[in-house]
């Protein structure tokens, strides 16, 4: 079944074909050249070349995460491209060290949960509203080549790095969309369309041609629609929406969202009061004000850390202390709280964790205030830098 479900997705060749050879050597002399030609330009130092360099390259893997929470019985797969030691897992990192900086600008972008909760928090909907989440189906083999590069290019046009950078760093993504070759069951292959999933830099850039994609939606005066939309924040391919109109309007709506010549096709569910996103149910009161708990799939295990596991003490004395205090992030009440945490009591007790060591993690997350763990002081490392806080950048009139 496995080996089914993957050569059903390698058969699909507008994203994927098959190779007679492998490519490895040719790729590796091809970005040697590059490199060498960066510096001898003076874009790169000596230093950087080589730390771009890969000695002696591995060939890449291609492997599926079976995902049983869309058919236990048939699952669809996520196609996986382990790039470990491979040629272009340098270069790779030095273009997600540079764009993202530029996705977390994004007015859309949501780092985690807590910044999710932080964007919901004292929100209200009315009851012409809808809660609603949107995925993008298949982002990262959905993106053509020169969409995703432009979206690139735009931002970095944005930025204040130099322009020489910038065209090197387009350089880099270049090759490595347009080299990303794969080993499976003995044969090569090479992936026409889309990002590999695997790649350091996959995130960022698929972050960034939607990130572009979505200054066009919302900057489009004739589409009526988007007064609607009264929030619109997203995690990479998930997007929370507060909706005012009614579910005919939203079917519309998407319709619209379907129609575009960027290769993007979206699912959506919608409901006007319950929905769950990412690893919180939302959920609204008596007077609309927005509520969270925790959500857990019903094709969840009980996968803690075991407590017998070969890892260094401390690191098991801190999962029930991260647990606890992650329920008590997400439990917008003390009741919700109690109940999640009874619950993860009993999932500790599964894992052979002691009573005392529960009990004490537990005792902790109880008396921590909420809003210190929803909105803790703020860093200031290179990473976050210009970083605008909470609540303060995201689509929509809420």
């Amino acid at each position: 079944m496995y080996e089914a479900e993957v050569n059903r997705q390698l058969r699909n060749k507008q994203c994927y074909k098959k190779l007679t050879f492998n490519p490895l050597l040719s790729f590796r002399s091809e970005l040697q050249g590059r490199l060498l030609q960066a510096v001898e330009d003076n874009t790169i130092s000596k230093e950087l070349h080589t730390a771009l360099s890969m000695d002696e390259p591995t060939v890449p893997t291609l492997y599926l995460l079976p995902k049983i929470h869309k058919n236990e019985k048939i699952p669809p797969g996520r196609p996986i491209i382990s790039g470990r030691g491979s040629l272009t897992e340098g270069i790779c990192k030095f273009i997600d060290f540079h764009l993202k900086n530029l996705v977390i600008n994004l007015p859309s972008y949501i780092r985690d949960t807590a910044d999710l909760l932080q964007k919901i928090s004292g929100v209200s909907i009315d009851n012409d509203m809808l809660l609603v989440t949107i995925d993008v189906e298949s982002l990262y083999t959905c993106i053509k080549h020169e969409d995703g590069i432009r979206a690139v290019k735009y931002f970095l046009s944005m930025s204040e790095l130099d322009k020489s950078l910038c065209s090197f760093i387009i350089q880099m993504l270049e090759f490595v969309l347009t080299h990303n070759f794969f080993v499976f069951n003995g044969c090569f292959y090479l992936q026409l369309q889309g990002t590999a999933m695997g790649a350091a830099c996959a995130p960022s850039y698929a972050n960034l041609f939607l990130g572009l994609w979505e200054r066009d939606l919302f900057s489009d005066d004739g589409n009526d629609s988007m007064a609607r939309v009264l929030l619109w924040t997203r995690y990479i391919d998930d997007i929370l929406v507060i909706w005012k109109g009614t579910h005919v309007d939203l079917d519309s709506f998407m319709i619209g969202l379907n129609t575009n010549d960027v290769n993007l096709k979206f699912t959506y569910k919608a409901h006007p009061s319950c929905l769950d996103f990412l690893d919180v149910k939302i959920f609204t009161d008596e007077q609309g004000f927005l509520h969270s708990d925790v959500f857990r799939k019903e094709t969840s295990v009980n996968a803690l850390l075991h407590s017998s596991s070969s890892h260094p003490p401390q690191t098991i004395q801190a999962v029930p202390i991260g647990q606890f205090l992650r329920i008590r992030r997400i439990c917008s009440s003390d009741p919700l709280f109690e109940r999640q945490a009874d619950d993860l009591k009993d999932r500790f007790l599964e894992r052979g964790y002691s009573k005392r060591s529960i009990k004490k993690a537990y005792q902790r997350a109880k008396r921590t205030p909420r809003d210190d763990l929803l909105f803790p002081k703020q860093k200031t490392d290179k990473l976050h830098q210009g970083a605008k806080g909470p609540c303060t950048r995201t689509y929509g009139r809420h």
